[in-house]
């Protein structure tokens, strides 16, 4: 993820939509394309996660996320997560997701918040669900000297 996020290699400019520079980068030898988007936050990298991780208030930002939930908290920097989200378009199901979730702190303050999909016993297919596979995601946040 720090890879992904911190680098321009191969990465180009597709808008700026609401104030997020949206980036895409294509896979060699794949059909995945990979997003990325960029943006200030008037916020320390700390609120910034806790506003990822703030389920109830995910839906505030996120106009596709239906639920989640925390499956498994393994401890203070790794959980099992499963999120529900609604698809754009009528003519796609909707999709869910089991991810493991890792937290690491570098010492420059910035934060990661990496995801990827896993199979957990504690859950299964969801009815009116497609679950989808994530290679790849999360959150690259790092402060910008000015407190936020």
């Amino acid at each position: 993820l720090l890879a992904l996020s911190s680098r321009d290699d191969g990465w180009k400019f597709v808008e700026t939509k609401n104030g997020v520079d949206i980036h895409k980068k294509e896979v060699e030898g794949s059909a995945i394309v990979m997003m990325r988007g960029r943006t200030d936050i008037n916020a320390t990298a700390d609120e910034v996660l806790k506003c990822t991780e703030d389920l109830d208030a995910r839906a505030k930002w996120d106009e596709l996320f239906i639920k989640g939930s925390v499956i498994q908290d393994i401890d203070e920097t790794h959980q099992v997560i499963h999120f529900q989200f609604k698809s754009p378009s009528m003519m796609v199901t909707n999709r869910d997701f089991v991810m493991a979730r890792a937290v690491r702190r570098l010492e420059d303050g910035t934060i990661l918040s990496n995801h990827r999909s896993v199979v957990h016993p504690d859950c299964g297919d969801c009815k009116g669900f497609v679950r989808g596979d994530v290679f790849e995601s999360g959150y690259y946040i790092k402060p910008n000297g000015n407190g936020g």
